[in-house]
C-alpha cells in the first residue's frame, strides 16, 4: 500500500475514533481488509523458506475421454475352450457404433456385423455361417446365424462374453480373446 493510501486510511480512522467502540471496530476491520485486497502477493525470503507468487489456474471441468475406436479394429484371437475352437475375428470398420469385420474359423470364413457401445464396451456380433457346408448339409434352417455377445476391454486388449448358433443349437458357450498382436 503507497504512503497516500496509508495517510488516507488515518484521516478515516481519526474520524471513526470519535464514534462508537462497535462502530470503530467495524471500521478497523473494513480498512484491514481493503488494505489486505490492495497488497501485492508475496514474494521473498520468509522463515519457512523462499514464497514465490502463484498465478491462479482456472479449473478445467473433467470430460469424459473419447474412445479410440482404432484401437477396437485389427486382428482378434477367439477362443471357444468348451468346443475347442480358436477362430480369428478381424474387425474391419467401426462407424456409428456399427461394426463389420470378418470370422475366420474351421468352418471358413464369413461376414461379421453387429453393433458397439463405446461408453460400455459391450458388444453384440452376427457371422452369418449360411453358406458353410455344415449349414448346407443339416438344412434345418435357411440361414445360420450366429450370435456373439461381449464386452471389450481396450485397456488390457481383451474381449469376453457368451457365443450361440440359435438355428442348431440352444447351447451358449463362453469364449475370450486378446488383440492379436497382444501378448496373450
Amino acid at each position: 500500500m503507497n504512503s497516500s493510501k496509508i495517510a488516507a486510511a488515518a484521516k478515516i480512522a481519526l474520524h471513526w475514533r470519535a464514534q462508537s467502540p462497535a462502530t470503530s471496530a467495524a471500521m478497523y476491520l473494513t480498512l484491514l481488509c481493503l488494505a489486505t485486497n490492495s497488497m501485492l502477493p508475496a514474494s521473498g525470503e520468509t522463515l519457512q523458506g523462499q514464497v514465490t507468487t502463484v498465478e491462479e489456474v482456472p479449473l478445467v471441468p473433467l470430460v469424459p475421454t473419447e474412445v479410440d475406436l482404432n484401437s477396437f479394429i485389427g486382428v482378434w484371437k477367439v477362443e471357444i475352450p468348451k468346443i475347442r475352437r480358436k477362430p480369428t475375428v478381424t474387425i474391419t470398420s467401426v462407424s456409428d457404433k456399427q461394426v463389420q469385420g470378418i470370422y475366420k474359423g474351421l468352418l471358413g470364413t464369413f461376414p461379421l456385423w453387429g453393433d458397439y457401445q463405446t461408453e460400455t464396451g459391450e458388444v453384440r456380433m452376427f457371422v452369418d455361417f449360411s453358406r458353410s457346408k455344415l449349414a448346407r448339409m443339416t438344412r434345418k434352417s435357411e440361414k445360420a446365424i450366429a450370435h456373439m455377445t461381449g464386452k471389450v476391454n481396450l485397456a488390457d486388449r481383451t474381449i469376453s462374453g457368451s457365443a450361440s448358433l440359435p438355428e442348431f443349437s440352444s447351447r451358449v458357450f463362453a469364449f475370450n480373446g486378446k488383440k492379436a498382436d497382444s501378448k496373450l
